[in-house]
């Protein structure tokens, strides 16, 4: 019976996962785009508007795949250009531009974990053990013994990596409309529009793009957390 409760709300989370940025982002997309193009803004209210009942669940629901993916291509291009200004601020390697960078790094984690004692304390006790070669493992294969050995830890890091994902797939929701208003003033010359680009719209744009900001933060603390949790439990 707790195997089917923790695999229902395992199954609920999951749904709730990708309902949420979905939902987010089919409101604003339908907000920045132009009427003629746009649903009727009742469709929060009345979904009759779909002429299929909870088809916007469900739209909803694949547009959060569409975020998701779209959050790990992000998370790839944010890594390079991230080395790219590190590399370029490598002669003044103490600078605190350096570091801020640095710390906006995806496996940031993982470098200070590695750097950390509760990681060769981990390492010291599966090696007394009995596990073999431990010192030769990567950080995810001893954090994956770790999980195995402690009967209910896989749900505490499964509630930091869903606030993780969350807040990740909101940024990247975030970024998106500001990438788009972008494309739509280039294509703006060429008479192509589909965006509202009016003063108070572009205002708004830079609020995405600055809360995006807030919501990476956000995203890159409660991934470190998932991800380290596992070495505060040494049974």
């Amino acid at each position: 019976m707790s195997d089917f409760v923790t695999s229902l709300k395992e199954f609920v989370w999951d749904i709730i996962g990708f309902l949420i940025p979905g939902f987010l982002f089919l409101i604003v997309l339908n907000f920045f785009l132009l009427d003629s193009i746009g649903i009727n803004n009742n469709f929060l209210f009345d979904w009759s508007i779909f002429n299929v009942d909870y088809l916007v669940i469900v739209i909803s629901y694949v547009f959060g795949f569409v975020v998701y993916s779209m959050s790990k291509y992000k998370t790839i291009i944010q890594d390079c250009f991230n080395n790219f200004l590190i590399n370029l601020f490598k002669p003044t390697s103490t600078s605190n531009l350096k570091k801020l960078i640095e710390n906006r790094m995806s496996d940031k984690w993982e470098t200070d974990l590695k750097n950390s004692e509760i990681f060769e304390e981990a390492k010291l006790f599966l090696n007394g053990e009995g596990i073999t070669r431990v010192h030769n493992m990567e950080v995810d294969d001893i954090r994956n013994i770790l999980i195995s050995r402690n009967q209910g830890l896989d749900q505490k890091v499964y509630t930091f990596m869903f606030r993780s994902s969350l807040f990740d797939n909101i940024e990247t929701m975030m970024l998106f409309m500001p990438l788009l208003g972008t494309i739509q003033f280039v294509l703006g010359y060429l008479n192509i529009h589909f965006l509202k680009m009016d003063n108070q719209f572009l205002v708004i744009y830079v609020i995405l793009l600055i809360f995006s900001g807030l919501l990476g933060n956000s995203k890159r603390f409660f991934y470190s957390i998932a991800k380290k949790i596992p070495f505060s439990y040494l049974k």
